[in-house]
């Protein structure tokens, strides 16, 4: 879809009007139909089709009850404050939910909401995976006791007990129900696709992220982890060119800032791998993954003292775990000597079991299947 838009795709300032017809062709081709109209005189107009569903045959999918308006605007403000991918907009975010369940015991969406954003704080290195798993299960578990086939919740809660609590089978057998229920739902396939690569089925995991692009093109989720799982296969100009793509339709993925530095440094271009990892945390100061890979580059260039000291900084007390792409700074001079950098998992400390990584050489990047929101 993105080659549909031709010179278009520079980087400059259009009117949403503008964007929303250029996106006309490329959607009709997707085999969304007219979706975006234009009338004469009237400018543009969105059209959809309406599914009728009986309650009594899908109670899941029943209203029984509507939103006041001070439960949406706290589940708007919890959208914004996540969006910012800072530390403390993830924590405001997830307060703002809690205050918005108490307001609305009875929503599924706002429990799962909250789930969701646990599992961003966790991925991001803002949240331990403990901890994270803990929330996950709480909150995914009250919306699924509302709504037992609930999409968001069962693909947040799977995605957590397939990656963080070591339970592969349940957690994907959740996320399976949660595709199949909603197939068109992008983040339960993002979900999936991560789940599958962690546990080492990369050519599924890609399939998966390449249906979820069909679904929601322009998804900043897929479009990290499409490139990220590109790089995982070791096609290092294939993952680069899908990076370079990916931050034209969508400048706030900033996990292909990664994708970008890594391969860079894979091809021995050092000094262009510290500027990448430099001026992405410039966008986004302080994001613990982008702070691990600046480690990652500095470690390989052989500036240890440096690696130390950004992994260091990725790190905040005994609250948080970043993602580390290293073993411990005491052993990167040996392995450096054989170019042998092992990826470590979430847990900050512990290396990566069922990780779809292998042993880090020229050849093989530092994978963790990590590249969400």
């Amino acid at each position: 879809m993105a080659q549909s838009f031709g010179p278009v795709a520079r980087r400059r300032t259009i009117s949403i009007d503008r964007c929303a017809y250029l996106l006309r062709k490329p959607l009709r081709e997707a085999g969304f139909g007219d979706l975006i109209a234009t009338a004469y005189g009237r400018g543009l107009s969105l059209r959809a089709r309406v599914q009728t569903i009986d309650p009594d045959a899908q109670p899941d999918r029943r209203a029984d009850h509507r939103f006041d308006g001070r439960t949406l605007d706290l589940w708007q403000t919890a959208y914004e404050l996540a969006a910012t991918l800072t530390r403390d907009g993830f924590e405001r975010a997830q307060a703002a939910v809690a205050v918005a369940g108490e307001r609305d015991e009875t929503s599924p969406s706002i429990w799962s909401l909250s789930a969701i954003i646990a599992a961003s704080r966790a991925s991001a290195g803002y949240l331990r995976p403990a901890e994270a798993a803990r929330i996950i299960e709480r909150d995914a578990g009250r919306a699924l006791a509302l709504a037992p086939s609930f999409a968001a919740a069962l693909s947040v809660l799977g995605w957590a007990r397939a990656t963080l609590l070591s339970q592969p089978d349940d957690g994907l057998a959740m996320l399976d129900q949660a595709v199949a229920r909603e197939p068109d739902y992008g983040r339960a396939r993002a979900f999936r696709s991560w789940a599958l690569a962690r546990l080492g089925r990369l050519d599924e995991a890609i399939s998966e992220t390449e249906a979820g692009l069909r679904v929601v093109p322009l998804d900043r989720t897929h479009l990290n982890m499409r490139a990220w799982l590109e790089l995982c296969a070791g096609n290092l100009d294939g993952s680069a060119a899908l990076a370079d793509e990916g931050l034209r339709l969508r400048p706030d993925a900033n996990h292909l800032h990664n994708v970008l530095a890594i391969v860079a440094s894979l091809s021995d271009r050092h000094k262009e791998a510290e500027t990448i990892a430099r001026d992405a945390l410039r966008r986004f100061p302080g994001h613990p993954v982008l702070l691990a890979v600046l480690a990652y580059a500095l470690a390989r260039a052989g500036q240890q003292s440096a690696a130390e000291a950004a992994l260091a900084e990725a790190h905040d007390g005994d609250q948080v775990a970043p993602p580390i792409f290293l073993p411990p700074p005491r052993s990167w001079r040996s392995d450096m000597r054989t170019e042998r950098l092992r990826p470590f998992a979430a847990a900050g400390t512990t290396a990566a079991r069922g990780s779809p990584s292998r042993p880090m050489t020229h050849a093989s990047p530092p994978c963790r299947a990590t590249s969400g929101g």
